[in-house]
């Protein structure tokens, strides 16, 4: 993993992964006690407000390093050229139990439901980092 600085604070890159709508893709790197999340989007903006039908929202979630596999809620991420910041805090039981290390997965779904599974969706990359 990667750190850099910014105004702020220090934040680790969990990694850049391309978004795929057949299956759920997740990130390499593990992210440890982290809260606070920003996520950026990477493609052809010019090309994509005219890619009606390549469209796709992402599906995010978690899963944390236990056993048996614990899932965090899902949330919704609405690809835009500015970048997210959210909370994403870990209950306070797992903090309890000592279970802080999770990654991160995510899963392109379209906004054209009757366009068939196989078409091809548009070129769209996420990249997270968490603050430290």
């Amino acid at each position: 993993m990667s750190t850099f600085v910014d105004d702020f604070g220090v934040w680790d890159v969990i990694g850049e992964m391309q978004a795929n709508h057949q299956a759920w893709v997740q990130f390499p790197d593990i992210a440890f006690n982290a809260s606070l999340f920003r996520f950026t989007f990477i493609t052809n903006w010019d090309t994509w407000q005219f890619a009606l039908d390549d469209r796709v929202y992402l599906i995010a979630r978690f899963i944390y390093n236990s056993s048996p596999k614990q899932v965090s809620p899902s949330f919704k991420l609405i690809p835009k050229p500015e970048q997210y910041i959210r909370e994403c805090s870990i209950p306070e039981k797992l903090i309890d139990a000592e279970v802080t290390s999770r990654r991160l997965e995510f899963k392109a779904f379209r906004y054209n439901r009757w366009i068939s599974r196989d078409a091809s969706i548009a070129d769209i990359k996420l990249k997270a980092e968490y603050l430290l």
